[in-house]
């Protein structure tokens, strides 16, 4: 028997059980303090250094989505301030083609033209970040960050400290802290719609006191009416004004209703108008090769899935 073949087999089973022990407690502290973060900004901006010591890997970037604006977003200090940064959800960039695939994707080289085109015709590697800062990104290892079916943004590494590729087990562990993440995202995003109301706007701009509205609330509850004509008749507030408070709040355009609005038939095509009444949406007017849909809530995502 090789006694020194043993002894370094037991020394490398030594060595592999203390790193699966040291990152499951890192894990769980990471964890905890992406489930205790106040707002999603403190996660991609205060946590993500916390998060990229999880992995052998040089940068992180972790991207929300901004479904209004089919974009992800992240964002980072620089000296005292907040810098943003976004990426459509296209495959024109490796991060905006994980969130629209829904897949992870693991790349060994980003300027490898060919390796890209084999995972996906139209995929590109955006070579305007690596220009600006004179960083040469290399390996790229992303994950999309999904609560149930829906897409709440992307996790990125970029370039293995080694050189190496990224690896089954990096790709296991990504998969396993986007989990966390698309928790997290989702309970913020609950808090979120907890903490703020439809007519915040009304308030700020000093339209309605914050005793009017909670009565209108009231009213509209008891009364089990839309809390829109309580505000109009009891508080006499304007369908423009209305209309305002819910353009700030959903981040849309707030299109008032006007019978002679003409839609074009190409758009209704195989949709009757009793189903349009029932699910209170409709498609407005075609914007290049996008439809402009018309709904009362464009929060509910469950709906504005089913649409498109």
């Amino acid at each position: 028997m090789d006694i020194t073949k043993k002894t370094d087999n037991t020394e490398n089973n030594v060595e592999k059980l203390k790193k699966e022990v040291e990152y499951g407690l890192a894990l769980r502290e990471i964890t905890n303090r992406i489930h205790s973060a106040k707002n999603i900004n403190e996660i991609l901006v205060d946590l993500k250094d916390d998060m990229l010591r999880l992995f052998d890997a040089d940068r992180i970037t972790i991207y929300a989505v901004d479904g209004v604006k089919k974009e992800l977003y992240s964002r980072f200090m620089v000296g005292s301030g907040i810098k943003e940064i976004r990426v459509s959800v296209s495959p024109e960039s490796i991060a905006g083609y994980t969130a629209y695939s829904k897949e992870l994707v693991n790349i060994s080289d980003a300027y490898d033209a060919e390796q890209l085109k084999n995972i996906n015709p139209g995929l590109r590697f955006d070579k305007s970040w690596d220009q600006k800062t004179g960083y040469k990104t290399v390996q790229v290892l992303a994950a999309p960050i999904i609560f149930e079916r829906y897409l709440l943004g992307v996790i990125q590494l970029i370039n293995k400290k080694d050189g190496t590729d990224f690896t089954v087990e990096d790709q296991r562990s990504i998969t396993e802290i986007a989990k966390i993440l698309g928790i997290a995202f989702y309970n913020q995003i609950k808090m979120g719609k907890r903490r703020s109301s439809k007519f915040d706007y009304l308030v700020t701009n000093h339209i309605i006191t914050s005793r009017e509205l909670e009565e209108a609330i009231k009213d509209a509850r008891e009364q089990r009416e839309e809390i829109e004509s309580i505000l109009m008749k009891r508080f006499k507030i304007s369908k423009s004004d209305i209309g305002k408070a819910l353009s700030d709040f959903y981040k849309c355009r707030f299109v008032q209703f006007d019978d002679k609005t003409v839609i074009p038939g190409e758009l209704l095509v195989g949709l009757k108008v009793s189903y349009l009444k029932k699910t209170l949406w409709v498609p407005l007017e075609k914007n290049g090769d996008k439809i402009v849909i018309v709904i009362d809530n464009p929060a509910d995502l469950q709906r504005t899935d089913f649409i498109k």
